[in-house]
């Protein structure tokens, strides 16, 4: 079964994982648990999908029987939905989490109103973790944890470590990513209190990803030949060979192998060869550099690769920020600090790389129907981070920060 989403967006010895659904009809969710929504409702109690909403989006309630008559795409009903539209479709397991839902959603570029057309719902709920897209029921499920600003609204949420934590612990190097604004973080996700600003492009960047799913799954050209009859998950299966991500794999694939293997330790937990754990930073990165792909996420499914591709520009179209990647090696025995670390390969603005640009434009060209031909050609060249330098002078970010969760 495809999971798909989330990912650690600092530095992190695992990098990113697989979290969103696929098309399976399994009603196991990311790490083969369900989050349990039996506290959820829906947030506008007078939305005309209220009475229908949480068990259309709750796997335990047989989703199945949801028609798209009962829950259609929100562009089905809404070519350009406004927040209000948006917000008629949220589940939350508490009242704060649909508020600050709704202010950080008033505050994002209408595009993205525009790509989260293809959702059914979003459901945030404190059992959720990681955040994740299901085909099941065409919904988007959301970690709060991306939401809290104050320490009342933090203690709601459940502290469950993410089930990925240890993914590729034994490997050689370590994979540092996250997004830039200027030569400083984009944004933080430490306490004890926070700022809405701040998560305005953190959950943009969480959307855009999901949404990137949800069009993937149900693409635009699509939506409107939906029966009212069928259930998203028979439209999924249905329209698998309109996927958006295959197109993308078929014209333009990935190919390097070595990835390909490492990627199945680092975001599928598979065990590591004493070939990949010998592997060191320099050696994946040159594996890495010529290849097609924006992030290492990429090679988990061919969903992750569109999905990053069309986040990490949409961050840069909309918010100016760079994302930066690479790999390190742990120059001491037990890590403390930045200062334990040296690079080996690393890079910033890589949607601008030759390799990945033609693959960024598909993307677009896909969801919004427009490749942003003047927007790639503006775009400065890509910066590469010295090899031998200090993680510290190459990352603001400590081992371990986990920033964001996607």
């Amino acid at each position: 079964m495809l999971w798909r989403s989330i990912r650690w967006v600092s530095l992190v010895a695992v990098g990113a994982l697989v979290g969103c659904g696929g098309g399976e009809t399994d009603h196991t969710g990311p790490g083969g648990r369900t989050p349990d929504l039996s506290d959820a409702f829906a947030y506008v109690a007078e939305s005309p999908f209220a009475p229908d909403l949480v068990r259309c989006v709750d796997p335990r309630r047989e989703p199945s029987s949801c028609t798209i008559g009962i829950l259609p795409p929100i562009a089905l009903r809404d070519s350009q939905p406004t927040v209000g539209d948006i917000m008629d479709r949220v589940v939350v397991s508490h009242g704060w989490m649909g508020a600050r839902l709704r202010e950080v959603l008033e505050r994002q570029p209408a595009e993205l109103r525009r790509v989260l057309g293809a959702l059914t719902a979003i459901v945030v709920d404190d059992d959720v973790r990681p955040s994740f897209y299901w085909s099941l029921t065409g919904a988007v499920y959301i970690d709060p944890r991306h939401l809290w600003l104050t320490p009342e609204e933090e203690e709601t949420i459940g502290d469950e470590a993410d089930y990925r934590s240890g993914f590729g612990s034994d490997l050689g190097f370590i994979l540092f990513s996250s997004y830039l604004d200027g030569d400083g973080p984009a944004f933080f996700g430490a306490g004890p209190v926070r700022d809405l600003e701040d998560r305005v492009p953190a959950v943009a960047a969480l959307l855009f990803h999901e949404g990137a799913h949800a069009n993937d799954f149900l693409p635009p050209g699509q939506l409107a030949l939906l029966g009212a009859g069928e259930t998203v998950v028979d439209a999924v299966a249905r329209l698998e060979g309109q996927r958006l991500s295959g197109r993308l794999a078929s014209a333009r694939p990935l190919r390097s192998g070595l990835w390909a293997g490492l990627a199945r330790v680092l975001y599928l937990g598979g065990d590591a060869t004493s070939e990949q754990r010998a592997l060191t930073a320099e050696e994946v990165g040159e594996a890495f550099e010529p290849d097609g792909a924006s992030d290492p996420y990429a090679y988990s499914s061919q969903q992750e690769d569109f999905a990053m591709l069309f986040e990490e520009t949409m961050l840069k179209r909309h918010f100016g920020f760079d994302r930066r990647v690479g790999f390190a090696t742990q120059t001491v025995g037990e890590a403390g600090s930045c200062d334990d670390y040296v690079v080996g390969w690393g890079t910033r603005n890589r949607i601008a790389t030759s390799s990945v640009t033609p693959r960024a434009q598909f993307v677009t060209q896909s969801i919004l129907g427009d490749p942003l031909e003047e927007f790639f050609a503006s775009l400065p060249a890509p910066r590469a981070i010295a090899a031998g330098e200090s993680l510290c002078l190459a990352s603001p970010l400590p081992p371990g920060s986990a920033l964001r969760w996607m």
